[in-house]
């Protein structure tokens, strides 16, 4: 379900000249199962959780490219 649901949603964006956050904004219902979800995950930060990984695995990116 996870593996599907995150390509979907992946798809959806690929195809859309909308940001991640207006598309939400369209498709979650008030009080709804994805805006229970979303605040689940902006409550536990993993928005800062996934930005602070995307930094360290650039930063140790471009480390192994200068060696």
């Amino acid at each position: 379900l996870v593996t599907e649901t995150m390509a979907g949603a992946a798809e959806v964006l690929r195809q859309t000249s909308d940001s991640a956050e207006e598309l939400v904004r369209k498709v979650a219902t008030p009080g709804g199962t994805t805006e229970a979800g979303l605040s689940a995950l902006k409550e536990n930060r993993l928005g800062d959780i996934l930005n602070e990984m995307v930094e360290r695995a650039t930063k140790r990116s471009k480390e192994l490219n200068q060696g």
